[in-house]
């Protein structure tokens, strides 16, 4: 708990406070809360395909130096304080899967066309495979049609 001091200091800390706040000179707005201010402004410009750097960029005419990852990160905070979601103009790409199907497809040979009763060849055995094909390989057997290999092998077994 803090101790009672005598009403004279209480008096001369409080008029020390006062003339200081009197006194001092009024302090500016950080970037952020000017950006936070301005956000309904910003937004505006954003709906109208203005990108960060340029909006970035007026800032930096009138003196608000700032990086435009700043800038960025600034946006994001003020619209996530206000509750504004965010939100992407294009969908994200995202990776396409490649079916078993479309791997296992062969390209048509330059010389299928020439003779009507040629048969594809075997693949050769001793060429490797491509990674994308190692990726959708068809598992090996497991269970009861499979035959268990243990870490004991004998000569029946190779």
């Amino acid at each position: 708990m803090a101790k009672q001091t005598n009403p004279e200091a209480l008096a001369e800390l409080q008029s020390l406070l006062r003339d200081t706040a009197k006194s001092a000179p009024q302090r500016t707005a950080s970037i952020y809360e000017t950006v936070k201010g301005l956000l309904p402004d910003i937004r505006e410009l954003k709906a109208k395909r203005f990108t960060d750097a340029e909006i970035r960029d007026m800032f930096a005419e009138k003196g608000f130096e700032i990086s435009l990852g700043t800038f960025r990160q600034y946006l994001q905070r003020a619209n996530r304080e206000e509750g504004v979601a965010p939100t992407r103009t294009t969908p994200k790409p995202r990776a396409r899967i490649k079916q078993a199907s479309e791997v296992t497809e062969t390209k048509p040979d330059a010389n299928a066309g020439a003779k009507a009763n040629d048969t594809k060849a075997a693949p050769d055995a001793n060429a490797t495979p491509k990674p994308s094909e190692l990726a959708v390989a068809p598992r090996a057997k497991t269970g009861a049609g499979a035959k268990a290999t243990g870490h004991r092998l004998n000569d029946a077994d190779l």
